[in-house]
């Protein structure tokens, strides 16, 4: 098994955060755009209503709708997997921190010259 120091432990996890918040950035950019959509397009039903269109273009179009809303609805749903992803790197950030902080503290301060070599040192 590789060894790994506390600060790559915790750059790691720095990473990991940074990616997972930006997915959930993107896929909560990405419902709001579709859902933008979906609204267009039920507008255009209601006009093509208003304005007495054939049913088979008025489907046509309600179908287009239809089909934004699913869409906006799975990446709404990928949004809310990318917030849990980040809320667990978080999560995992401050269990390293609250678990691997001290020992990290105590092992920089202790005048044992071999505490140099462990794990809590940074390369």
């Amino acid at each position: 098994m590789a060894e790994i120091t506390y600060r790559q432990m915790l750059g790691v996890i720095a990473r990991l955060l940074d990616a997972t918040t930006a997915e959930a950035e993107t896929a909560e950019h990405r419902r709001r755009r579709i859902n933008a959509k979906a609204i267009e397009a039920h507008a255009v039903v209601d006009r093509l209503t208003e304005l007495e269109f054939d049913d088979s273009t008025k489907n046509d179009v309600s179908e287009i709708a239809g089909n934004f809303v699913g869409q906006a609805r799975a990446a709404g749903a990928a949004a809310v997997a990318a917030n849990d992803l980040s809320t667990g790197a978080k999560d995992a950030a401050n269990t390293v921190r609250r678990n691997h902080g001290g020992i990290h503290s105590a092992v920089n301060s202790a005048p044992v010259a071999p505490a140099n070599r462990t794990a809590y040192i940074g390369l």
